[in-house]
């Protein structure tokens, strides 16, 4: 269960970013392992991305950028 709560990751990113969604994730790691994350849609200045904090600890475990092409989206 997660120990921090929506609000909580919230006031962990960058206060520029306009949070448009929140919901828990399960994410794979280089180390093998996976961990309870708040996913984090959002965007600064028309740019779009995807952070992941941990549930337990608040850590950032990762962020990616989102590029809208002609083609599709392209996360990176």
């Amino acid at each position: 269960a997660p120990v921090l709560t929506q609000e909580d990751a919230k006031q962990r990113l960058n206060s520029g970013i306009e949070i448009k969604d929140v919901r828990l994730a399960l994410i794979p790691l280089d180390s093998n392992e996976e961990k309870l994350c708040w996913e984090l849609t959002g965007s600064i200045d028309d740019q779009d991305y995807i952070i992941y904090v941990n549930t337990k600890t608040g850590v950032q475990e990762n962020i990616f950028m989102i590029e809208h092409t002609n083609n599709g989206t392209l996360v990176m």
